[in-house]
């Protein structure tokens, strides 16, 4: 071994520790590891998926930090797992995937046509990975009730939180026909979700921005690089 590569590599650890936290850290580790083993393409379409998974991924972790800073980790792996199903649905269930869903709807209007036409849906495979990686409740529960409007929760309700974080940050488009419209829903729901306020939304939206940023070289595994932040 290479002693200086190993003191600057523990140096390098100490120091993430140290400005994300532990538990960031822990939860970027399981997300990098769980992406990993769920990929099982590298295509464009797939990488787009992942991509707008990760930047959900940071936006529920920095909302999730406002009502709970301990959870943030969780949220940050429910958010990047929920749609971990979506690129082998292709694959899974064939041709009739590609005639059901419209990159274009938003994700509830793309879930029912899954849930309506097809024998399977997104959701129910992340349930089965779910139940293969042997996730706990408070991950798996959140992942499997991602497009489940959620009941109000209260400060201590870790997976209320977590469920309320997922349902929002999953009913971001990919691929959004409208934006204003867009912006004005995800400010609706911002409202009656957390009690938050435009200006509220927009400071945790550009902070999740800047983590992705930062967090591209760790997932680069998965990302579309031709999608820029702006995009998103």
């Amino acid at each position: 071994f290479d002693n200086d590569k190993l003191t600057d590599l523990a140096t390098k650890i100490e120091r993430a520790a140290v400005l994300l936290g532990m538990d960031r850290l822990k939860a970027l580790a399981l997300g990098f590891h769980l992406s990993k083993a769920a990929t099982s393409s590298a295509g464009t379409s797939t990488k787009r998926v992942w991509t707008l998974s990760l930047f959900r991924a940071c936006l529920a972790a920095r909302l999730a930090e406002k009502f709970d800073p301990k959870a943030s980790g969780e949220a940050f792996v429910v958010a990047l797992m929920s749609d971990a199903g979506l690129p082998l649905m292709p694959g899974l269930v064939g041709d009739r995937f590609i005639e059901v869903v419209n990159d274009h709807d938003t994700p509830d209007v793309q879930y029912r046509a899954e849930f309506g036409s097809l024998p399977f849906t997104h959701v129910d495979v992340a349930t089965a990975m779910c139940k293969l990686w042997n996730l706990p409740e408070v991950l798996r529960k959140p992942i499997v009730a991602h497009h489940t409007r959620p009941q109000s929760f209260t400060k201590d309700d870790t997976l209320g939180l977590l469920h309320a974080v997922a349902y929002f940050v999953g009913s971001i488009p990919a691929q959004p026909p409208e934006y204003q419209d867009i912006a004005n829903d995800t400010a609706t729901q911002a409202r009656a979700l957390f009690n938050l306020k435009t200006p509220e939304v927009r400071t945790i939206t550009d902070q999740a921005a800047h983590d992705l940023d930062a967090y591209k070289e760790f997932f680069q595994h998965i990302l579309d690089e031709t999608m820029s932040l702006d995009a998103i």
